[in-house]
């Protein structure tokens, strides 16, 4: 017994000595975003239409139930997230500011994980980019920052996407069948923070057939990617939600889909990028 538990030891020792510089370099990632994030939340612009994620997890609170009482065509599982958020931390701005600190590390985090993939020693390099996507994005005073965004669904849905494609990437490196049901459970994550992460799966299940996987992986992969998917929506029956009122959110979100505005980003613009696709986007985010 003694052996086992000092081999396991050694283990880990080695495998913390082997990743040593990984960490270092999340540390630091850590303490610049931390700063960032002190000097610069409070600067984060409020716009008319970037408080629907406050104040409609303010009402959920307050005994109003999703797509019920609450007028919503979009995805739940976000305001679910700020509503337990704020009945943990207070109902104040700073809760989502917290919020969107956690979520911003979490993403840079993965991304730094994703490029050490690709570049195996250029540390510095690596750095600069996601240096420059925290004075880019993280802290632009802009909607589109990540501490008090247009959005808080889009950048939780960015950051599970994120992380299910870097467990996707590592089960393509390892051939660890563990890495591969996380990269499902952080998909079905994704989509119930944003429908339009939707098309990622058909890669994933696409992927799987690629692979000649067995069924008990199709099945522990699926079963992984319905786990958030089942929580979310269960939650939401127990509150009351008929399927009616789902359905009635669905024709608004059709409608929405089909609107002027929204074109823009996504029959304009497409899937594949174009020159003027990307002069759009760099338009509209920066």
């Amino acid at each position: 017994m003694f052996n086992e538990r000092l081999k396991i030891y050694r283990n880990q020792k080695k495998f913390f000595t082997a990743n040593l510089k990984d960490y270092q370099m999340l540390l630091i990632i850590f303490i610049i975003n931390f700063i960032l994030f002190y000097v610069f939340y409070s600067s984060a612009m409020i716009f008319s239409d970037s408080s629907r994620e406050i104040y409609i997890p303010m009402a959920m609170n307050d005994g109003d139930v999703l797509y019920k009482d609450i007028f919503n065509v979009y995805a739940p599982l976000g305001y679910q997230l700020n509503a337990f958020l704020i009945k943990v931390f207070g109902e104040n701005l700073r809760t989502f500011y917290f919020a969107g600190f956690v979520n911003s590390t979490l993403i840079l985090f993965g991304l730094f994980y994703i490029l050490k993939l690709f570049i195996k020693k250029g540390s510095v390099f690596v750095f600069s980019i996601l240096f420059a996507i925290m004075t880019m994005c993280v802290y632009t005073v802009t909607q589109t920052n990540y501490t008090f965004p247009y959005s808080y669904s889009l950048v939780y849905a960015l950051n599970s996407f994120i992380w299910s494609l870097i467990c996707l990437l590592y089960f393509i490196k390892n051939d660890n069948r563990l890495f591969l049901y996380l990269s499902f459970f952080f998909y079905g994550m994704s989509i119930c923070f944003k429908y339009e992460f939707i098309p990622f799966g058909v890669l994933l299940f696409l992927f799987l057939i690629f692979k000649k996987v067995n069924l008990k992986t199709i099945a522990l992969c699926s079963f992984s990617f319905l786990i958030i998917p089942i929580i979310s929506f269960t939650t939401l029956f127990i509150q009351g939600v008929s399927f009616s009122d789902l359905m009635q959110a669905l024709i608004y979100m059709i409608l929405l889909s089909k609107a002027e505005s929204v074109k823009v980003l996504y029959t304009y613009l497409g899937f594949i990028p174009t020159i003027s696709s990307i002069k759009v986007l760099s338009l509209y985010f920066f």
